[in-house]
C-alpha cells in the first residue's frame, strides 16, 4: 500500500461523510443499468411518487432516460440518500447478478480482502461494489472502503447475468497481494490516532454549534423585543403628538370659554342691576318669567324700549339663576354639558318644591324650544355620531360626500330627544364635503368635532361612548374592531332617503 493511498484513506477518514461507503460510484450505477432489465429497474423506482418525480424531473419517465448522465447522477444521490430504495435496487441486482453475488457469498471476508481486486478485474467495479453493498455481512461491506481498489474499472461487454461458456476446470485462482509493511503498518496506526482526534474534534464542534445556536435563538428573541419596543414607542408618540394637538385646542377653547364667561358675568351683573334680589322674607322659590309677547306691535321712536332681555329667572336654595333664553338655547345645541346638566338639576329641585313655578318655566321654554325644555326638564340619552359615515352615505353628482346628511340626522336625533348629540369626524372631511365652508362654521361653533390630522374618529367615538355609555350612529358595524374585539357598543344603523334620516330600531 502506497504512501498516497493511505494518506488519501487518512483524509477520508477525518473529512468524509459517516456514510461514504454507500456513496455508489459512477461505474455502479452504470452496471446497474446494464446488468439489471430495465423494465424490472423502473418497477423498482415507480414504487415511490416522489423519488420518481425528483429523478425524472425535466424528462419523460422511461427507460431511455436513465441513459441521460444527469438522470445517473440524481439516481446515485437517491441510492445514497434513501435507505429503502438502496435495499429494493440491491435486491433486484442479487436477483440479476445471482452468479457474481453466490460467488462473493461464498468466499470469506478474509480471502475475499485479498481476492477483491481479482473480482473487480474480472467482472468490474462496478458489479463487484453493488454485490459487496448488498452482501448480508457487515464486515464484507467495510470493504467497500479499501483504498487500491479501482471501482470506476469497466466490466466485461457482455451483461453480468448472462450465461458465460464453461471453462475447463475452475477459475484460476487469483495471486494474493503482499501483506502490509512496517511503514504501513505506522501510518495505519497514525491513522487510527487521528480519527480519535477527529472524533474529539466532531464533538467539539457539535457542543460549539449547539451554543452558537443557543446564541442566535436569544439574538433573535432580543431583536424581535426591541422591534416590539420601536412600535410600542413609535406607537406612544404617536398618542403624545395627538395628546398635544388636543391639549392645545382645549386651551383655545378654555380661552373662547373664559371670555364667554366674562360676558355673562357681565350680564348677569346687568340683570341683576335690573332685577334686584328679592327681600329675605319673600319665599325662595321665586320664579320670574321674562318672555316677548307674540306680537308686539312696534312702539313709537319716542318711546324707550324695554331693557329686560327676554329669559328665565328663578331661585334654588341659595342660588338664583338668571338665564337669557338664547344662552339656554345655544348652551343645548352645541352640547355644554357640564352646564345644561347644572341647570336641569336646579330646575328639578324646583319642580319638587315648587310645581307651579316649574310649570311655568317649563311652558316658557318649550315655546322657545320644545327640544330645550325637553332637554332641561327630563332625563335624556347621549349619543356619538360618526360624521364621515353619515356624511358619505349619499354623495353628490361630483361624487362629493353630502353635508345635508349630517344636518338631517342632527335634526332627527332632536326630534328623537337625545342630548348630548356629539358629532365626531376625520380630519379629511373638509376635503370631501360638498359645503366645505358651511362645515368649517359648524366647527368654529362648536357643533361638530374634528379629530387631528393623522389619525381616525373610530377611535375617539368609541372611547366616548364606552366611557359615557352613549348610542353609536353609524352603518360601519367594523367600527370597533381595530379598537378592541371585545368591545361590543350599543349601535343604532339608520338610512337617507329623499332628505330624510331614518333611525332603526336597536
Amino acid at each position: 500500500m502506497s504512501l498516497r493511498r493511505v494518506m488519501d484513506e487518512l483524509e477520508d477518514e477525518l473529512f468524509g461523510s459517516e456514510d461514504t461507503e454507500l456513496k455508489p460510484p459512477q461505474s455502479a450505477i452504470q452496471a446497474l443499468l446494464e446488468g439489471v432489465d430495465r423494465r424490472a429497474l423502473l418497477d423498482v423506482l415507480k414504487r415511490s411518487k416522489e423519488t420518481t418525480s425528483r429523478l425524472f424531473r425535466g424528462f419523460k419517465v422511461g427507460g431511455g432516460a436513465l441513459a441521460n448522465p444527469l438522470v445517473r447522477q440524481r439516481l446515485a444521490e437517491e441510492i445514497e440518500s434513501e435507505e429503502s430504495l438502496r435495499n429494493d435496487l440491491l435486491a433486484t441486482w442479487r436477483e440479476h447478478a445471482a452468479e457474481l453475488c453466490a460467488r462473493i457469498a461464498g468466499v470469506s471476508v478474509g480471502s475475499l480482502r485479498t481476492q477483491l481486486p481479482g473480482f473487480v478485474e474480472e467482472w468490474g467495479g462496478g458489479a463487484v461494489w453493488l454485490s459487496l453493498a448488498g452482501d448480508p455481512r457487515k464486515t464484507a461491506a467495510r470493504l467497500l472502503r479499501q483504498k487500491g481498489v479501482d471501482w470506476a474499472q469497466p466490466g466485461p461487454r457482455k451483461a453480468v447475468g448472462s450465461e458465460e461458456p464453461a471453462q475447463s476446470g475452475t477459475p484460476p485462482e487469483p495471486k494474493p497481494l503482499p501483506g502490509p509493511t512496517k511503514a504501513d503498518a505506522a501510518l495505519l496506526k497514525e491513522r487510527e490516532e487521528l480519527r480519535t482526534r477527529n472524533a474529539a474534534l466532531s464533538r467539539d464542534v457539535t457542543r460549539y454549534r449547539s451554543v452558537r445556536d443557543q446564541a442566535q435563538s436569544e439574538v433573535e428573541k432580543w431583536q424581535r423585543e426591541c422591534r416590539a419596543a420601536r412600535t410600542q414607542l413609535s406607537k406612544l408618540q404617536d398618542e403624545n403628538h395627538q395628546a398635544a394637538r388636543q391639549l392645545a385646542r382645549c386651551e383655545r377653547k378654555l380661552e373662547r370659554l373664559e371670555q364667554e364667561n366674562e360676558r355673562l358675568e357681565r350680564e348677569v351683573r346687568r340683570l341683576r342691576r335690573e332685577h334686584p334680589q328679592p327681600p329675605e322674607s319673600a319665599p325662595r322659590s321665586e320664579v320670574q318669567v321674562v318672555v316677548p309677547p307674540p306680537s308686539v306691535p312696534r312702539q313709537p321712536a319716542r318711546v324707550k324700549a324695554a331693557s329686560r332681555v327676554p329669559g328665565l329667572v328663578w331661585q334654588d336654595g341659595p342660588r338664583r339663576f338668571s338665564i337669557p333664553l338664547q344662552e339656554v338655547v345655544k348652551a343645548v345645541h352645541l352640547n355644554n354639558v357640564s352646564l345644561v346638566r347644572e341647570w336641569a338639576h336646579s330646575l328639578r329641585g324646583l319642580g319638587q318644591t315648587d310645581r307651579e313655578a316649574f310649570k311655568l318655566l317649563r311652558e316658557a321654554l318649550a315655546r322657545e324650544s320644545e327640544y330645550c325644555a325637553h332637554v332641561l326638564t327630563k332625563p335624556t340619552q347621549g349619543v356619538v355620531v360618526d360624521g364621515s359615515n353619515v356624511c358619505h352615505y349619499e354623495r353628490d353628482r361630483t361624487g362629493k360626500a353630502k353635508l345635508q346628511n349630517l344636518l338631517a340626522a342632527r335634526d332627527e336625533l332632536r326630534e328623537r330627544r337625545f342630548f348630548p348629540i356629539l358629532i365626531q369626524a376625520d380630519a379629511s372631511l373638509p376635503y370631501q364635503i360638498d359645503e366645505p365652508a358651511k362645515l368649517t362654521e359648524l366647527v368654529e361653533r362648536g357643533e361638530i368635532c374634528l379629530v387631528a390630522a393623522g389619525t381616525s374618529a373610530d377611535d375617539q367615538i368609541t372611547r366616548v361612548a364606552r366611557d359615557e355609555g352613549y348610542y353609536v350612529v353609524t352603518n360601519d358595524r367594523g367600527l370597533t374592531q381595530a379598537i378592541d374585539p371585545e368591545l361590543e357598543l350599543p349601535v343604532i344603523a339608520y338610512s337617507i332617503e329623499q332628505g330624510y334620516f331614518y333611525c332603526h330600531e336597536l
